[in-house]
């Protein structure tokens, strides 16, 4: 099996995230005291797995707020769990450590859904909504 890293938001404190949350070696959150994102408890369950909480992005992000900092050690699958409240298409991005897009995939509308990606190679790279808000659920990292 593939070693996996995952992130979930209900290990989490609810509320309102202003500033960078250090959650593990490979998971980072970035935030802002004025572009904030919020942690609800909120349940979905996607592929048989149930999340309990969220993290609502609060509209775009880049590398400096509103994102998902991710220090990956090799070639790998990023999956996140990810939810559009919205009728319209919005994009969650996966952008490099110089804020470049690297993939752009539109959210799951109405029901919660997975988005995934691909890394060749080691790195940091950053997960955010490229244009409105977007609730994320989980993150799975599945090096290969």
């Amino acid at each position: 099996l593939p070693e996996t890293n995952s992130l979930v938001f209900s290990n989490l404190t609810s509320g309102t995230v202003s500033s960078n949350i250090v959650v593990s070696s490979t998971f980072e959150i970035i935030a802002k005291s004025d572009k904030t994102m919020k942690i609800e408890n909120s349940s979905v369950t996607v592929e048989g797995v149930t999340y309990t909480a969220m993290l609502k992005l609060e509209g775009k992000g880049n590398i400096n707020y509103r994102s998902i900092k991710l220090t990956l050690t090799g070639k790998a699958t990023i999956k996140v769990v990810a939810k559009n409240n919205s009728s319209s298409d919005r994009a969650l991005g996966l952008l490099n450590a110089d804020g470049e897009t690297l993939q752009s995939i539109n959210s799951p509308i109405s029901s919660a859904g997975i988005v995934t990606y691909t890394v060749d190679a080691a790195g940091t790279y950053y997960i955010c909504s490229l244009n409105s808000g977007i609730n994320l659920y989980g993150i799975i990292i599945e090096y290969n």
